[in-house]
């Protein structure tokens, strides 16, 4: 192919991947200033859809930089997970009828304070 012939292309990989870092800074300032479960979880989508961006067009970027970034992206992805994990733990306690007094979700609750704190210290030092 041209080069002419990749110009629309390489255009419209750059306006797919410009919206998801844009989302991705978006939420990642949010996630600076809220922890709360939805904050977390659309901070994680924003990251896996960029993460699709790349590997769909990955030929487009140069891959030094683009593994670089992901993993600084992967530090905080874990933690987002971790929290994450209790999240959805805490929601279904919560449907199977368990109140927050009970032993299993005071520990997971504990346990979702200490990892949001790893989580809040990655969000800041990206």
């Amino acid at each position: 192919m041209s080069s002419e012939a990749m110009s629309p292309m390489k255009e419209y990989v750059a306006r797919q991947s410009e919206a998801r870092l844009d989302r991705f800074a978006f939420e990642l300032g949010r996630g600076c200033k809220s922890t709360d479960a939805h904050t977390v979880h659309d901070l994680r989508v924003s990251i896996r859809r960029y993460e699709s961006c790349v590997d769909a067009f990955n030929g487009f970027f140069p891959p030094r930089p683009v593994r670089k970034f992901d993993k600084r992206l992967r530090e905080i992805l874990k933690p987002a997970g971790s929290v994450r994990d209790r999240d959805i733990a805490l929601q279904l306690a919560s449907e199977a009828g368990l109140t927050p007094d009970t032993p299993l979700v005071r520990v997971l609750s504990k346990q979702r304070q200490e990892l949001v704190k790893s989580f809040q210290e990655d969000v800041k030092r990206m």
